[in-house]
């Protein structure tokens, strides 16, 4: 299909610039890695990609050297769902279905990172490699960002798009910036030199059933009759997960700290940060 098509062609054009680049200006440098990042639905488009293998069979072309499309990919907030295309006329759309667990091992090394709201309401749980405690496979990680929402002020506020009542209360209020840079280095240097990111890190809570779906019918998640019951700490925080600096951690010690930024671990427990986001 011509959208899964552009994805393997961008990959081609980034690897061989000069053989494909027309017009006075000179190309840029050809890339020896590319890496696939996608937020949202088009992470959901990623994930689907992974699923169903063709980050291999698409990469015939010689300029893959290593047999893929993407030698990683980082997937920002795809819950626990995939976007599949379709080659239906006249309007070429998409379906959305659930697709559980880590992607397959032989499409390589993969990245996902899920706010608080996409493990609660898009059934972003069943993304985890394995099952709850499961550190990540070797290809895989997954990390879920407690008190984060899908959608920050900085990129959509829905006020301001008249989507939320004036009197509401703010929503969005955590920037995940620090996990997303964090991670893109980590992912950099799991394909470039082999040093494997921390473990999957992820919520405490339960899966409960709703008594109807959570969405309407006219919305793409209508068939979601699951949800993600966080377990909330004193000060009312989901534990567990990535701990940004404005949700309140208690280290072994017994001292209450802000998470240092983009660090993982949760409460009572001991922590393993990533590399720390430079500028």
């Amino acid at each position: 299909m011509d959208g899964y098509a552009i994805l393997r062609d961008l990959s081609d054009f980034l690897r061989r610039p000069a053989d494909l680049f027309v017009g006075p200006v000179a190309p840029p440098c050809a890339a020896r890695h590319v890496i696939a990042f996608g937020g949202s639905q088009t992470a959901m488009l990623l994930r689907q990609f992974y699923f169903a293998g063709l980050n291999t069979a698409l990469a015939s072309a010689s300029s893959f050297d290593d047999g893929r499309v993407f030698e990683g990919s980082l997937q920002f907030v795809p819950g626990g769902r995939c976007r599949s295309l379709t080659d239906d006329s006249p309007w070429f759309s998409y379906s959305f279905a659930h697709c559980e667990g880590d992607t397959p091992e032989a499409q390589g090394k993969v990245i996902t990172i899920n706010a608080e709201t996409d493990v609660q309401m898009i059934n972003g749980w069943s993304a985890r490699p394995g099952g709850e405690g499961d550190g990540g496979v070797g290809h895989y990680r997954v990390y879920e960002v407690a008190g984060a929402s899908h959608i920050p002020t900085l990129f959509i506020p829905l006020k301001l798009v008249g989507l939320r009542e004036e009197e509401a209360a703010e929503q969005n209020y955590a920037e995940m910036a620090p996990v997303l840079r964090a991670m893109a280095d980590h992912l950099r240097e799991w394909i470039e030199g082999g040093s494997a990111p921390p473990p999957s890190v992820f919520l405490k809570g339960r899966i409960a059933r709703l008594a109807t779906p959570l969405f309407s019918t006219a919305s793409w998640g209508s068939d979601n009759a699951l949800a993600f019951v966080t377990k909330l700490g004193e000060d009312g925080n989901a534990l567990g997960g990535v701990r940004l600096s404005h949700v309140r951690t208690t280290l072994p010690s017994g001292v209450r700290v802000g998470g240092h930024s983009a660090s993982t671990g949760e409460p009572n427990a001991a922590t393993t940060p990533p590399r720390a986001p430079t500028s």
